[in-house]
């Protein structure tokens, strides 16, 4: 259940990281569009329906866990999620960022030495 809750962590945190690359990559042209919002939509639903299933399991039937119901357990789950959550996607951010960065830093470079190999160099 633990490896459960804290897959749903990073998918969690995964939901935003197209939206992060792009404003990394390419700052002005980066939004939210509607197509964009659906996809964060339904991917915010899947962890919440993982979340519910979790809830339902078994293995919650102990100590204090077992006096609430499906929903009571939830809200518990949903509280970890969240708080396991905030303390992981700055990090993530950072990570994902420089490596975009880096990668993005490479490709101008490849471009450059490009450009400089197809000019031909003139004797004087």
């Amino acid at each position: 259940m633990v490896r459960q809750l804290s897959l749903l962590v990073e998918e969690s945190c995964a939901i935003w990281t197209d939206l992060i690359r792009e404003y990394v990559i390419n700052p002005d042209d980066a939004y939210i569009d509607s197509e964009l919002q659906n996809w964060i939509i339904d991917k915010c639903q899947k962890v919440s329906d993982k979340l519910m299933d979790i809830s339902k399991s078994d293995e919650l039937e102990f100590g204090e866990l077992k006096t609430l119901d499906s929903h009571g357990r939830y809200g518990v789950l949903a509280k970890v999620l969240i708080q396991e959550y905030q303390k992981l996607l700055p990090s993530r951010i950072k990570v994902f960022t420089a490596f975009w960065v880096a990668e993005l830093n490479d490709k101008k470079l490849k471009m450059t030495e490009g450009n400089r190999k197809s000019v031909k160099h003139i004797p004087f």
